[in-house]
């Protein structure tokens, strides 16, 4: 029962390191970064995207400029314009800007001008957001608002989230990212198409990239829907009877624990001294006990694998689970059937009575409702912002499944995961895997619920010694906890 409890610390720090190491970092919209790379409407340098970094006004232009279509047209006319400071590179640019903000009106050749158009101070999100309403065809209305910022959210430009990244975060480019990336699903005013359409069918972007850019949005709001809908409610209500679970994982504790000793939590990991672990109940008092927290650490910094099969089929369990860590192999079956509990630990087999009042629900003791419906509140929104922390999205129809899979990863904290939902297309199966890489980790593991749950295939348990004791049944209603 010790390796279990340290199984449940180690698991928990992993997890605990791979949501801090991807929080503590602004850039959180590289996938969406990536998708307007490839649209040519958001290129980086040489440094990289530089999300976490503030965006120029020199940029803002040219963001503005490749968000009408005339990034080819302002390089070739060279529009002039009052400003003395602005470098060779943007020059095009800002002429092209200035000359726009004249047409539409917006500013007047009369007006006062200083010569200085500050190309490296930085472009408030105000100001970004007025430049992409404009190029959404808003000249005229931006200024009708008391704050043209209630216009952006209005129109679905920016909305409570984004607005509270830039609260926490600042207005970098990675808020620029997310901004251009919903701007491009909104449609042109007055016209009945969207930013993105428009800039295909002017040329100024790729029509297979423009088309690619849609579908995976388009799938994204398909599959947010699947998710909060009756049938997926059905199906986790149904998954309480007859579903098995595939787990295993592989991971380098001395890359998880240098990465939280490279946060700045106010805690050294090398001097926590004695810890009294006491908060796991197992229903008895000889599941308590004490170690050495810094001893742990230094033990732990070994690779660990761990692989575990879990089935529940109506009132029956069958679980196998096998592990290797610091060199050392183990392995454990556990069965549920007929009121007994039957244990094989390295080949010593023993069967213990579950007493008549214990009360031993199994749907109930191995319960993935809480576990699975966190599934449902997966948020990749409605098709636009959030759509652009996902990598990618694909959908496969075969004659009995709809399978979506989705891809996050962040080249940064060299973390990757993948996840696949397959519906079955009368409602009663749906089988969710996902896979995750981190910190020189990898976590796996597969869920299937409904009517392709096969029937358990139990051993024979002629050989299984009958336990001297009664058996003091522990607490396991929290099991998945740890996944």
């Amino acid at each position: 029962m010790k390796t279990k409890k340290i199984l449940r610390v180690t698991i928990a720090f992993i997890l605990i390191a791979v949501l801090l190491t991807g929080s503590v970092s602004a850039a959180v919209y590289t996938a969406g970064a990536d998708d307007l790379k490839s649209l040519k409407l958001f290129m980086g340098s040489e440094a990289g995207y530089e999300l976490d970094r503030e965006v120029t006004n020199a940029e803002a232009a040219v963001l503005f400029v490749r968000l009408l279509g005339k990034e080819a047209e302002a390089k070739k006319l060279k529009l002039e314009h009052p400003f003395t400071d602005v470098p060779a590179w943007a020059s095009p640019y800002v002429g092209y800007l200035y000359n726009y903000l004249l047409e539409k009106n917006i500013i007047d050749e009369a007006d006062e001008i200083d010569g200085e158009f500050y190309p490296d101070d930085l472009c408030g999100a105000e100001d970004f957001c007025m430049l992409v309403l404009l190029a959404l065809g808003y000249a005229e209305d931006v200024f009708d608002y008391d704050d043209f910022m209630d216009l952006a959210e209005e129109l679905g430009l920016i909305d409570e989230t984004i607005a509270n990244y830039i609260g926490e975060f600042g207005f970098n480019r990675d808020a620029c990212v997310a901004i251009i990336y919903n701007a491009l699903s909104i449609k042109i005013k007055d016209k009945e198409v969207t930013l993105i359409n428009r800039l295909a069918n002017i040329k100024a972007i790729d029509r297979k990239a423009a088309d690619k850019f849609i579908n995976k949005n388009v799938l994204a709001a398909e599959f947010s829907e699947l998710l909060t809908s009756s049938f997926f409610t059905d199906i986790l209500d149904m998954g309480q009877k007859n579903y098995s679970m595939e787990y295993e994982m592989s991971f380098n504790m001395g890359a998880m624990f240098a990465a939280l000793q490279d946060l700045d939590l106010g805690l050294d990991l090398n001097d926590l001294g004695d810890l009294d672990i006491k908060d796991l109940d197992l229903g008895a008092d000889d599941f308590e006990f004490e170690f050495d927290m810094a001893g742990l650490f230094e033990a732990l910094m070994s690779d660990m694998k761990m692989k575990m099969n879990l089935t529940v089929f109506g009132d029956d369990c069958a679980i196998d689970m096998t592990t290797n860590y610091s060199g050392a192999d183990s392995a454990v079956s556990v069965y549920f059937k007929d009121g007994y509990l039957y244990m094989n630990y390295m080949g010593e087999k023993i069967k213990m009575q579950i007493p008549e009042d214990a009360d031993y629900d199994i749907s109930e003791l191995f319960s993935i409702s809480e576990f699975l419906s966190g599934f449902k509140d997966i948020d990749i929104g409605d098709g636009n912002f959030t759509g652009s922390t996902i990598n990618n999205i694909e959908k496969v129809v075969t004659m009995r499944y709809d399978t979506y899979t989705i891809k996050v990863a962040d080249e940064s904290t060299e973390t990757e995961i993948v996840m696949s939902f397959a519906f079955n297309h009368k409602g009663e199966f749906v089988s969710i895997a996902c896979k995750v890489k981190a910190l020189g980790s990898d976590i796996s593991f597969k869920i299937t619920v409904g009517a392709d749950v096969k029937k358990i295939r139990f051993p024979d348990f002629s050989d299984y010694i009958e336990a001297d004791e009664e058996i003091v049944l522990p607490d396991l209603s929290g099991i998945f906890n740890m996944f």
